[in-house]
């Protein structure tokens, strides 16, 4: 989800049978928790652009100049109760104050077209809200 948590969803709706799982779960990872299970604070992304090209950098601005790592995962598709291809793709980014840049491989193998969730992840691992960009 873009909020980091991680949805699992139910299949096999085919009539009476007893494989029906029309339901869902919703997990919040430990990472977003501190010991007494209060959110802990997130990193925050002020400005990403919507539309990026493989191959061509572009800047991320942080609302703080800490460390950051970022990763871009495919939004999730399925067919039949299978998900073709989620991916996450982790991003080389140069820091220049609160400026973080980076750019999508070029391969189109690795970086396929399509929408994408862009996290930031400050230096204890915990990500941002994400912000949603597409890969032309």
């Amino acid at each position: 989800l873009q909020d980091g948590r991680i949805i699992a969803g139910g299949g096999g709706v085919c009539g009476p049978c007893n494989a029906n799982h029309p339901d869902a779960e919703i997990l919040t990872p430990p990472y977003l928790l501190d010991n007494l299970g209060n959110p802990k604070p997130r990193p925050i992304i002020v400005d990403a652009p919507a539309n990026i090209d493989r191959g061509v950098g572009f800047v991320v601005t942080m609302n703080s100049s800490g460390p950051h790592t970022f990763a871009l995962v495919r939004l999730s598709a399925s067919t039949h109760a299978v998900n073709n291809d989620l991916r996450r793709i982790p991003m080389t980014a140069t820091r220049n104050g609160s400026s973080f840049s980076m750019a999508v491989d070029a391969n189109p193998n690795i970086s396929l077209p399509g929408v994408y969730f862009l996290f930031a992840m400050n230096g204890d691992g915990v990500p941002s809200i994400a912000k949603t960009v597409t890969i032309e």
